[in-house]
């Protein structure tokens, strides 16, 4: 997939293009021309933003024997894991523990609600489960022409050295060919900011002529939805900042599909139960665990302490420098009450391995509440009059609440959202202290008159980890 440079991404684009593009052994390229399917630039840029967005990175040998040996396993796994369902709803998320499905029924039918009832019964699959309703012999014959469309597209991809992955391929197979197989039902896709969701919802319009209605997720469009091309199916918007950003991203033509709804926010079995209640802080702190990360990534499900190395990365320091230190600051003059909020992957940091975050005593010797309950951010989201992170979708689930919220903007946030596409939502980003200040006290005069509640009284020792 050759592509020129693009503007809006620089040369760290290019080398991605680069790396997918034009090679004999591409294997995505080779798969698409199988099915003789051809994209247009605007879905070329689309697949490889998501490339280069991919979450979890294996050794490439790994990779190639799990694609391997999971394709030749399909049609043993097919047989052996199917399902036969009359739901007229199928719901596919690929690489999803099946454990998220709950919530999912529970979005669709509380957003859905005209066509699907709180007793209606809803499919699901991951990739690893075959759901159908028919299955008959025209659908066993695509089902092998797909699967050795895909075979081939994985043993060409063995001599393909660079990190594409390819073990996603055989559950985008099953989830493709349950869709296929289930021509009764409405489907709805979620993260489909994964190269392999992605792939599947390309393939259901092109190759089945199907719709299907995707999940634009609760983060802003730029980072991983910024060039989508699906003409036939529906774009779920899940906050209102993501309509002002798709205007922009359809005026500049990065954007096709057929429609586009506000639903809202996915945590829909949070949200729903929200009651606004008096603020207890004047200042949210919402941290991302930039500390423990690796690249932006999350360390492995079952994470060794070893983590720690990584709490000197870039990320973290402009946290510390541009949103922490500042808040303090500002807190301390102005006698301010805050708390600050764990990001889930700290949460589970400190729980299972006793790790606290590195500004865990600063934020306790300033007198800044810690949040360390296994209570969602979300959940808690009244709790203060302004929210101020770095970089975290919590700001983003405020400003559809209609709650004040402000995000850094600076280096380190250019790769994943832009303030210019985002409407009269652009005025909630500061990119030094002193803007910082400004705004936090404008947020806060325009709470005036409004009482905090009472804060909880600290915990007597510091949080069990057990």
């Amino acid at each position: 997939m050759r592509h020129r440079r693009d503007e809006e991404e620089g040369s760290g684009f290019r080398k991605v293009a680069l790396s997918m593009g034009g090679h004999a052994h591409d294997p995505y390229a080779y798969l698409l021309r199988r099915l003789d399917l051809r994209l247009s630039s605007r879905q070329k840029r689309a697949f490889l933003l998501r490339l280069r967005r991919r979450r979890r990175i294996r050794p490439v040998l790994v990779d190639r024997l799990a694609a391997l040996a999971g394709i030749l396993l399909t049609p043993l796994v097919m047989w052996l894991r199917r399902e036969k369902s009359d739901a007229p709803v199928l719901i596919v998320e690929l690489g999803q523990r099946s454990s998220v499905f709950a919530i999912r029924r529970e979005f669709v039918r509380h957003y859905d609600s005209g066509q699907t009832r709180e007793d209606t019964p809803i499919a699901c699959t991951n990739g690893s489960r075959f759901v159908f309703s028919r299955l008959n012999v025209e659908d066993r014959r695509l089902f092998w022409r797909l699967w050795r469309t895909f075979f081939a597209a994985i043993v060409q991809g063995l001599a393909f050295r660079r990190q594409i992955p390819l073990a996603p391929l055989p559950a985008a197979l099953m989830a493709l060919f349950s869709v296929a197989c289930s021509p009764d039902k409405r489907i709805f896709m979620f993260q489909i900011y994964g190269l392999d969701s992605y792939l599947v919802a390309v393939l259901i319009e092109r190759l089945l002529g199907r719709s299907s209605r995707i999940s634009a997720s609760n983060s802003v469009l730029y980072c991983h939805n910024r060039y989508l091309e699906l003409p036939r199916s529906e774009l779920m918007l899940c906050s209102r900042p993501q309509v002002a950003e798709l205007g922009s991203l359809q005026k500049r033509g990065w954007v096709e599909v057929q429609s586009a709804t506000l639903w809202g926010l996915e945590e829909i079995q949070t949200t729903r139960d929200l009651v606004p209640t008096p603020p207890r802080y004047h200042i949210g702190i919402y941290c991302s665990g930039e500390w423990a990360r690796k690249d932006g990534r999350f360390a492995p499900r079952r994470p060794g302490p070893e983590v720690i190395r990584h709490q000197n990365n870039e990320r973290h320091r402009a946290f510390m420098a541009e949103v922490l230190e500042p808040i303090l600051r500002l807190c301390r003059e102005e006698r301010l009450r805050a708390c600050a909020y764990l990001h889930p992957y700290e949460r589970r940091l400190l729980k299972n391995l006793g790790l606290d975050p590195p500004y865990a005593d600063l934020l306790r010797s300033e007198g800044v509440v810690l949040a360390t309950s296994g209570e969602s951010s979300l959940s808690r989201v009244y709790d203060c009059h302004v929210g101020v992170s770095l970089s975290s979708t919590v700001i983003f689930d405020r400003w559809h609440l209609g709650l004040d919220g402000l995000l850094f903007w600076g280096a380190v946030n250019r790769p994943f959202m832009r303030p210019g596409l985002l409407g009269v939502y652009a005025n909630n980003f500061f990119s030094d202290e002193s803007e910082l200040r400004r705004k936090v006290m404008d947020c806060l005069a325009d709470c005036n008159g409004i009482p905090l509640a009472p804060a909880p009284p600290p915990p007597a020792t510091r949080p069990s980890c057990a």
